[in-house]
């Protein structure tokens, strides 16, 4: 890196156009110069300085070297590939190689996942870091490579015989060469036609075996790249050209071939070098053809799970949407989703798509009963993939017209929901086609089976949550005809006559457990109660408006309605909360004499009543510590009697009305209720506490309002 910070070290390129000889990477898939499409057209290597011919770095790990060259991908995608992938944080193009005349390079790329440690200490991205003589550790997250130079990494060309030397003989090379195992030998003169060969040259190249005298060498290369070993055919000598050439049996093989010139049987000839580099073009090509795949697959799996139909779990439409999309992605003859609506039934085709006539089938049904034995072949991969479907039990497939009797191989990957096996998609090649399902066949066929799975539980969802509105929908319209019922139950505000009364009601939801009511009983006896169910909802409305009707309706046998200790004696024994749904509820109740101006009452654990005597500041809590209604099946009730005034005011509630958080964060309470009447509202309407009350409360208050206001005695 320089004085500016800019990286000085440029990587190589690592070979050639054919159509342009600019400059490429054997992982590129178009040249950045004419665009050529370079998944179906093989780069040319371009031929290496001779500096550092015999000292590059290679890779090693498990026991395996591989070469490394400038402009070279260290990752995923790249060199040390079979070790890599299997590290999902390193990432497809992690590493490149570089070098700058004798000296190698490693930079990190700038898009990386993570870094990796060199010797131990990180790399960060965009740094360069130079190679040195020796061994060197590369670690990743879960993996590690060993980095070293390695000594002649490619075999010598046989060492020629001395051309000053007078016992040098045509024999003497031949003998040389003949024994030479890794290049194929060519010697050719000024014209560049063919003088000598190798045995294993004639044998590639010449049906016959014979001598292939007077043929230039130029004839037996691909014309495209003709013109580039031409020219450096004049220009001995050269090293490591690559090329092709045509074989005896009409095939294209790939070379690295080097030329010398030098003195052979009396003349200077050019001697070729050759090396057959087919094999590795052949897995360079393979590395692009799966990497544009792979590319081809993951636009795929994008473009279907942000689809509409996918992201809505309209599953009907995903169907086809997969199919279609699967036979591209993977190349496949036929892809079907196939769902078992009901356990141990038939399989019924949702879709199937053949890419002959481009056309959607539904609606076929197969009887066939093999789901659990798919479901165990699955569990450990999540995929099966069965090359040859015509052999051994799985030929049962196409007895059973699961899949078309034409398929040679089939890939199959489960449709689960909440770990239970409901259908398949399947995908099939019919002959010629003998590809094998490679690992991203795979990954992808389990990606689009999990994205059916989870389009699917998105519609099961949608009908759930549709099935709960529905059913909110109703119980919503049940409670409001249950509260509207139970408000018309409330009693009449009293407006005249001995006892004057006003009340404010609020339940927290539609319908709540407070209810309230007075009656007289007779001529000079007036009833009034408030009770609590505890819970809120239709359980505690309903046990509210029975226990309403008992006391309003006054059907508790033998009971003396104007004894309050009776009366809840009788309340405890039939509303037990055994036989309640565990509910009970606090109950006060009063019998106001009017003859003696005397109040009677008894509460069963609920907030004693407040009583301001006629018109006084002063209050009287009436309330006493006796257990509430339904807990225990014979408590002690007691009836209590305090003398009224006229003008007396008497304040009936639940803890609703005084158990709240203000807005400054203070807790109110039954007391500090008691003093704000006292000091400021005791002569308030009760809908005008209840306004003044919730505006100091904080938020919702989450229990029942209900507050009752008698005043005795008045005088109109």
């Amino acid at each position: 890196m320089d004085s500016n910070g800019v990286n000085s070290y440029e990587a190589q390129p690592a070979a050639i156009c054919p159509q342009c000889a600019a400059g490429c990477s054997v992982f590129d898939l178009r040249c950045p110069q004419c665009n050529t499409d370079l998944s179906v057209t093989t780069l040319i290597r371009r031929p290496r300085s001779s500096e550092s011919k015999h000292e590059v770095p290679e890779i090693r790990f498990s026991g395996t070297e591989e070469p490394l060259w400038p402009g070279a991908i260290i990752g995923r995608a790249g060199v040390g590939r079979t070790i890599l992938e299997s590290d999902l944080t390193v990432s497809r193009r992690h590493l490149q190689v570089l070098k700058m005349e004798d000296r190698w390079f490693l930079q990190q790329l700038p898009d990386t996942r993570s870094p990796c440690l060199f010797d131990g200490t990180p790399i960060s991205q965009g740094e360069v870091i130079e190679i040195t003589r020796g061994s060197h550790s590369l670690e990743f997250n879960t993996v590690s490579l060993e980095l070293s130079f390695a000594p002649k990494l490619r075999p010598d060309p046989p060492k020629m015989p001395d051309p000053a030397s007078a016992q040098s003989t045509p024999n003497d090379f031949h003998s040389l060469a003949e024994e030479n195992l890794d290049y194929l030998v060519v010697a050719l003169d000024a014209a560049g036609s063919v003088l000598w060969t190798t045995r294993g040259f004639r044998d590639l190249f010449s049906k016959t075996g014979e001598q292939l005298d007077g043929i230039t060498f130029t004839e037996l290369v691909h014309e495209q790249e003709r013109a580039m070993v031409e020219v450096s055919l004049t220009r001995p000598p050269f090293e490591s050209l690559e090329h092709r050439m045509r074989a005896a049996d009409g095939s294209w093989r790939f070379f690295e071939s080097s030329g010398t010139a030098c003195l052979y049987d009396g003349g200077v000839t050019l001697l070729i070098y050759c090396r057959d580099i087919t094999a590795r073009k052949d897995y360079e090509l393979e590395i692009r053809r799966r990497g544009m795949q792979l590319l081809e697959q993951g636009k795929s799996l994008a473009q279907l799970s942000r689809s509409h139909e996918f992201q809505n779990g309209r599953v009907g439409l995903c169907f086809p949407l997969a199919t279609e999309a699967s036979c591209r992605a993977i190349a496949a003859d036929r892809a079907a989703v196939w769902i078992q609506e009901k356990a141990h039934g038939p399989l019924v085709c949702q879709d199937l798509f053949e890419q002959t006539g481009m056309v959607h089938q539904a609606g076929i049904t197969v009887s066939w009963h093999g789901m659990r034995e798919i479901a165990e072949e699955c569990t450990l991969s999540g995929i099966l993939a069965v090359e040859d479907v015509t052999a051994g039990k799985w030929n049962d497939l196409r007895d059973g017209n699961l899949v078309h009797e034409r398929s040679r191989s089939i890939l199959i990957a489960p449709l689960k929901w909440h770990d239970d096996l409901f259908g398949l998609v399947c995908f099939e090649r019919f002959p010629p086609d003998q590809h094998a399902w490679t690992s991203e066949d795979q990954n992808y066929a389990a990606s689009v089976a999990d994205l059916i799975s989870i389009a699917h539980e998105r519609q099961e969802h949608l009908r759930t949550h549709q099935a709960l509105r529905r059913s909110e929908d109703i119980l919503t319209r049940e409670l409001k005809t249950a509260a509207d019922y139970i408000q018309a139950q409330l009693p009449a505000p009293l407006h005249s006559g001995d006892v004057l009364t006003q009340w404010a009601f609020l339940p927290c939801q539609h319908v709540g457990g407070d209810a309230f009511g007075y009656t007289w009983l007779d001529d000079t006896h007036f009833a009034l109660y408030l009770l609590d169910v505890v819970g809120h909802g239709a359980s505690a409305a309903m046990l509210s408006v029975s226990v309403t009707s008992a006391l309003g309706n006054r059907w508790l046998k033998d009971i003396d309605y104007r004894d309050p200790a009776a009366v809840l004696r009788g309340l405890n024994a039939h509303f037990q909360m055994d036989s309640h749904a565990d509910m009970y509820f606090t109950v006060w109740y009063g019998v106001f004499d009017k003859s003696t101006m005397r109040l009677h009452y008894s509460s069963a654990g609920h907030p004693g009543a407040l009583l301001f005597s006629g018109g006084s500041r002063s209050y009287q809590e009436l309330g006493s510590k006796q257990l509430m209604i339904g807990a225990d099946e014979n408590p002690e009730y007691q009836t209590f009697t305090t003398p009224l005034e006229p003008g007396s005011r008497l304040l009936l509630f639940s803890d609703g009305v005084f158990e709240f958080t203000t807005s400054d964060g203070r807790e109110f309470n039954y007391g500090t209720f008691a003093e704000w009447l006292q000091n400021e509202h005791q002569n308030s309407t009760a809908e005008n506490i209840r306004k003044d009350l919730r505006k100091l409360a904080q938020g919702e208050v989450e229990d029942d309002f209900s507050l009752v206001i008698f005043d005795f005695n008045h005088n109109e």
